[in-house]
């Protein structure tokens, strides 16, 4: 059983952590997720930490790719459900996930695009909720972007909006 982060920087470092196991996983031939693993059961979480905001596409998002399960993470595909959810659960993260192509990854506008495309779904969710704005601004919850390398399942951090101060400021 893996700790229950209970800061926003304990709750990235586990998600990092996690999402690095997950690849050597997956290096090494195992299964996508493992037998008996929290994909095998979608229970709502108990005690989410984390919420993945990822919108609808070809890819699926699942807590697996954390190596993290159902309960312990949330993934929604809408801002309003993010903000929801952390409204209503002790989030201490919010992940806005873009996709990227591997084999665009390498590709400097492509990286920029999705970059820009996470941070504008930052934007949106300070400016739909105002408890998720309050809580980013007293350091209880923080909110990074990154990018999901597809097909490969690499997450690479993009971290937190550029402008985030700016952001808390105006309501």
């Amino acid at each position: 059983m893996q700790p229950h982060p209970s800061d926003p920087t304990s709750a990235l470092a586990a998600l990092i952590a996690g999402n690095h196991r997950h690849i050597e996983r997956l290096a090494s031939g195992a299964a996508r997720w493992p037998l008996g693993s929290a994909h095998d059961s979608h229970s709502f979480p108990q005690k989410p930490f984390a919420l993945a905001l990822f919108e609808p596409g070809p890819i699926a998002v699942t807590p697996d790719i954390f190596s993290r399960g159902h309960h312990e993470m949330i993934v929604v595909d809408s801002i309003r459900d993010a903000a929801a959810h952390a409204e209503a659960h002790p989030i201490k993260l919010i992940v806005a996930i873009e996709p990227l192509q591997s084999q665009l990854a390498q590709l400097t506008s492509a990286w920029t695009h999705a970059e820009l495309r996470a941070f504008s779904t930052i934007e949106a969710l300070l400016r739909e909720s105002a408890p998720v704005r309050r809580a980013v601004a007293a350091n209880e919850m923080r909110i990074v972007a990154a990018l999901l390398e597809h097909p490969a399942e690499r997450v690479h951090w993009v971290g937190e909006h550029p402008e985030i101060d700016l952001l808390l400021r105006d309501p």
